[in-house]
């Protein structure tokens, strides 16, 4: 509602086991332009350690890996190369894939009690635009940090992921998740999605 401040919380993870049920909350509709750009404005006040004490602990050797990988795929599709790796929250993780189609990224969440879910999005305008898994959401990077933001219950808000290493092979991710696992690998590789460098 006009005239209140915009509260950046944590999106409220619905927690559910299945693939085919959304384990992260879905976002009602995209934010407009005025709720987007409070929603920014805010998250670049937040701290760095936005899911509480935590700080960067990634080595050097998965900095080197992770921006080698992503200036690769800068030579390909520069509009997808900032947003790849696997992004950490506080009991969650969302890994962003590249795709051989243009403008297309591969995502894969984890939560808790080995929650899934995977979605193919599109990228535009500097940032990812979900349509399935996440609702109406649109997710964009600012330095180290990855905000999803949406309408949810009806007030705009975002939540944050931090400090993405290197992407693993979706088989080693997905150990261990459950029998849903084999239709996320046959949609990962029927959609184009990877986890090589592109053949330049």
């Amino acid at each position: 509602m006009k005239g209140y401040p915009l509260i950046i919380n944590v999106v409220v993870l619905v927690v559910l086991s299945t693939y085919f049920s959304p384990v992260f909350a879905q976002s009602q509709r995209y934010p407009n332009n005025t709720e987007s750009r409070e929603l920014i404005r805010r998250f670049h006040q937040v701290p760095s350690n936005v899911n509480g004490d935590k700080k960067d602990f990634r080595s050097s050797l998965e900095k080197q890996r992770l921006t080698s990988f992503s200036n690769s795929w800068s030579k390909v599709f520069p509009s997808v190369a900032p947003f790849l790796g696997t992004w950490r929250g506080l009991e969650e993780s969302i890994s962003i894939f590249p795709s051989t189609v243009k403008n297309s990224v591969c995502i894969l969440y984890q939560g808790e009690n080995n929650s899934t879910s995977f979605e193919v999005a599109s990228v535009s305008n500097r940032k990812i635009v979900t349509s399935k898994e996440f609702g109406r959401a649109y997710i964009i990077k600012q330095k180290n940090r990855l905000g999803v933001m949406g309408i949810y219950n009806n007030s705009p808000n975002m939540s944050a992921f931090e400090f993405p290493v290197p992407l693993k092979r979706l088989e080693s991710l997905l150990s261990g998740r459950g029998q849903d696992s084999n239709k996320i690998i046959q949609q990962f590789k029927s959609s184009g999605c990877t986890t090589s460098k592109p053949n330049t």
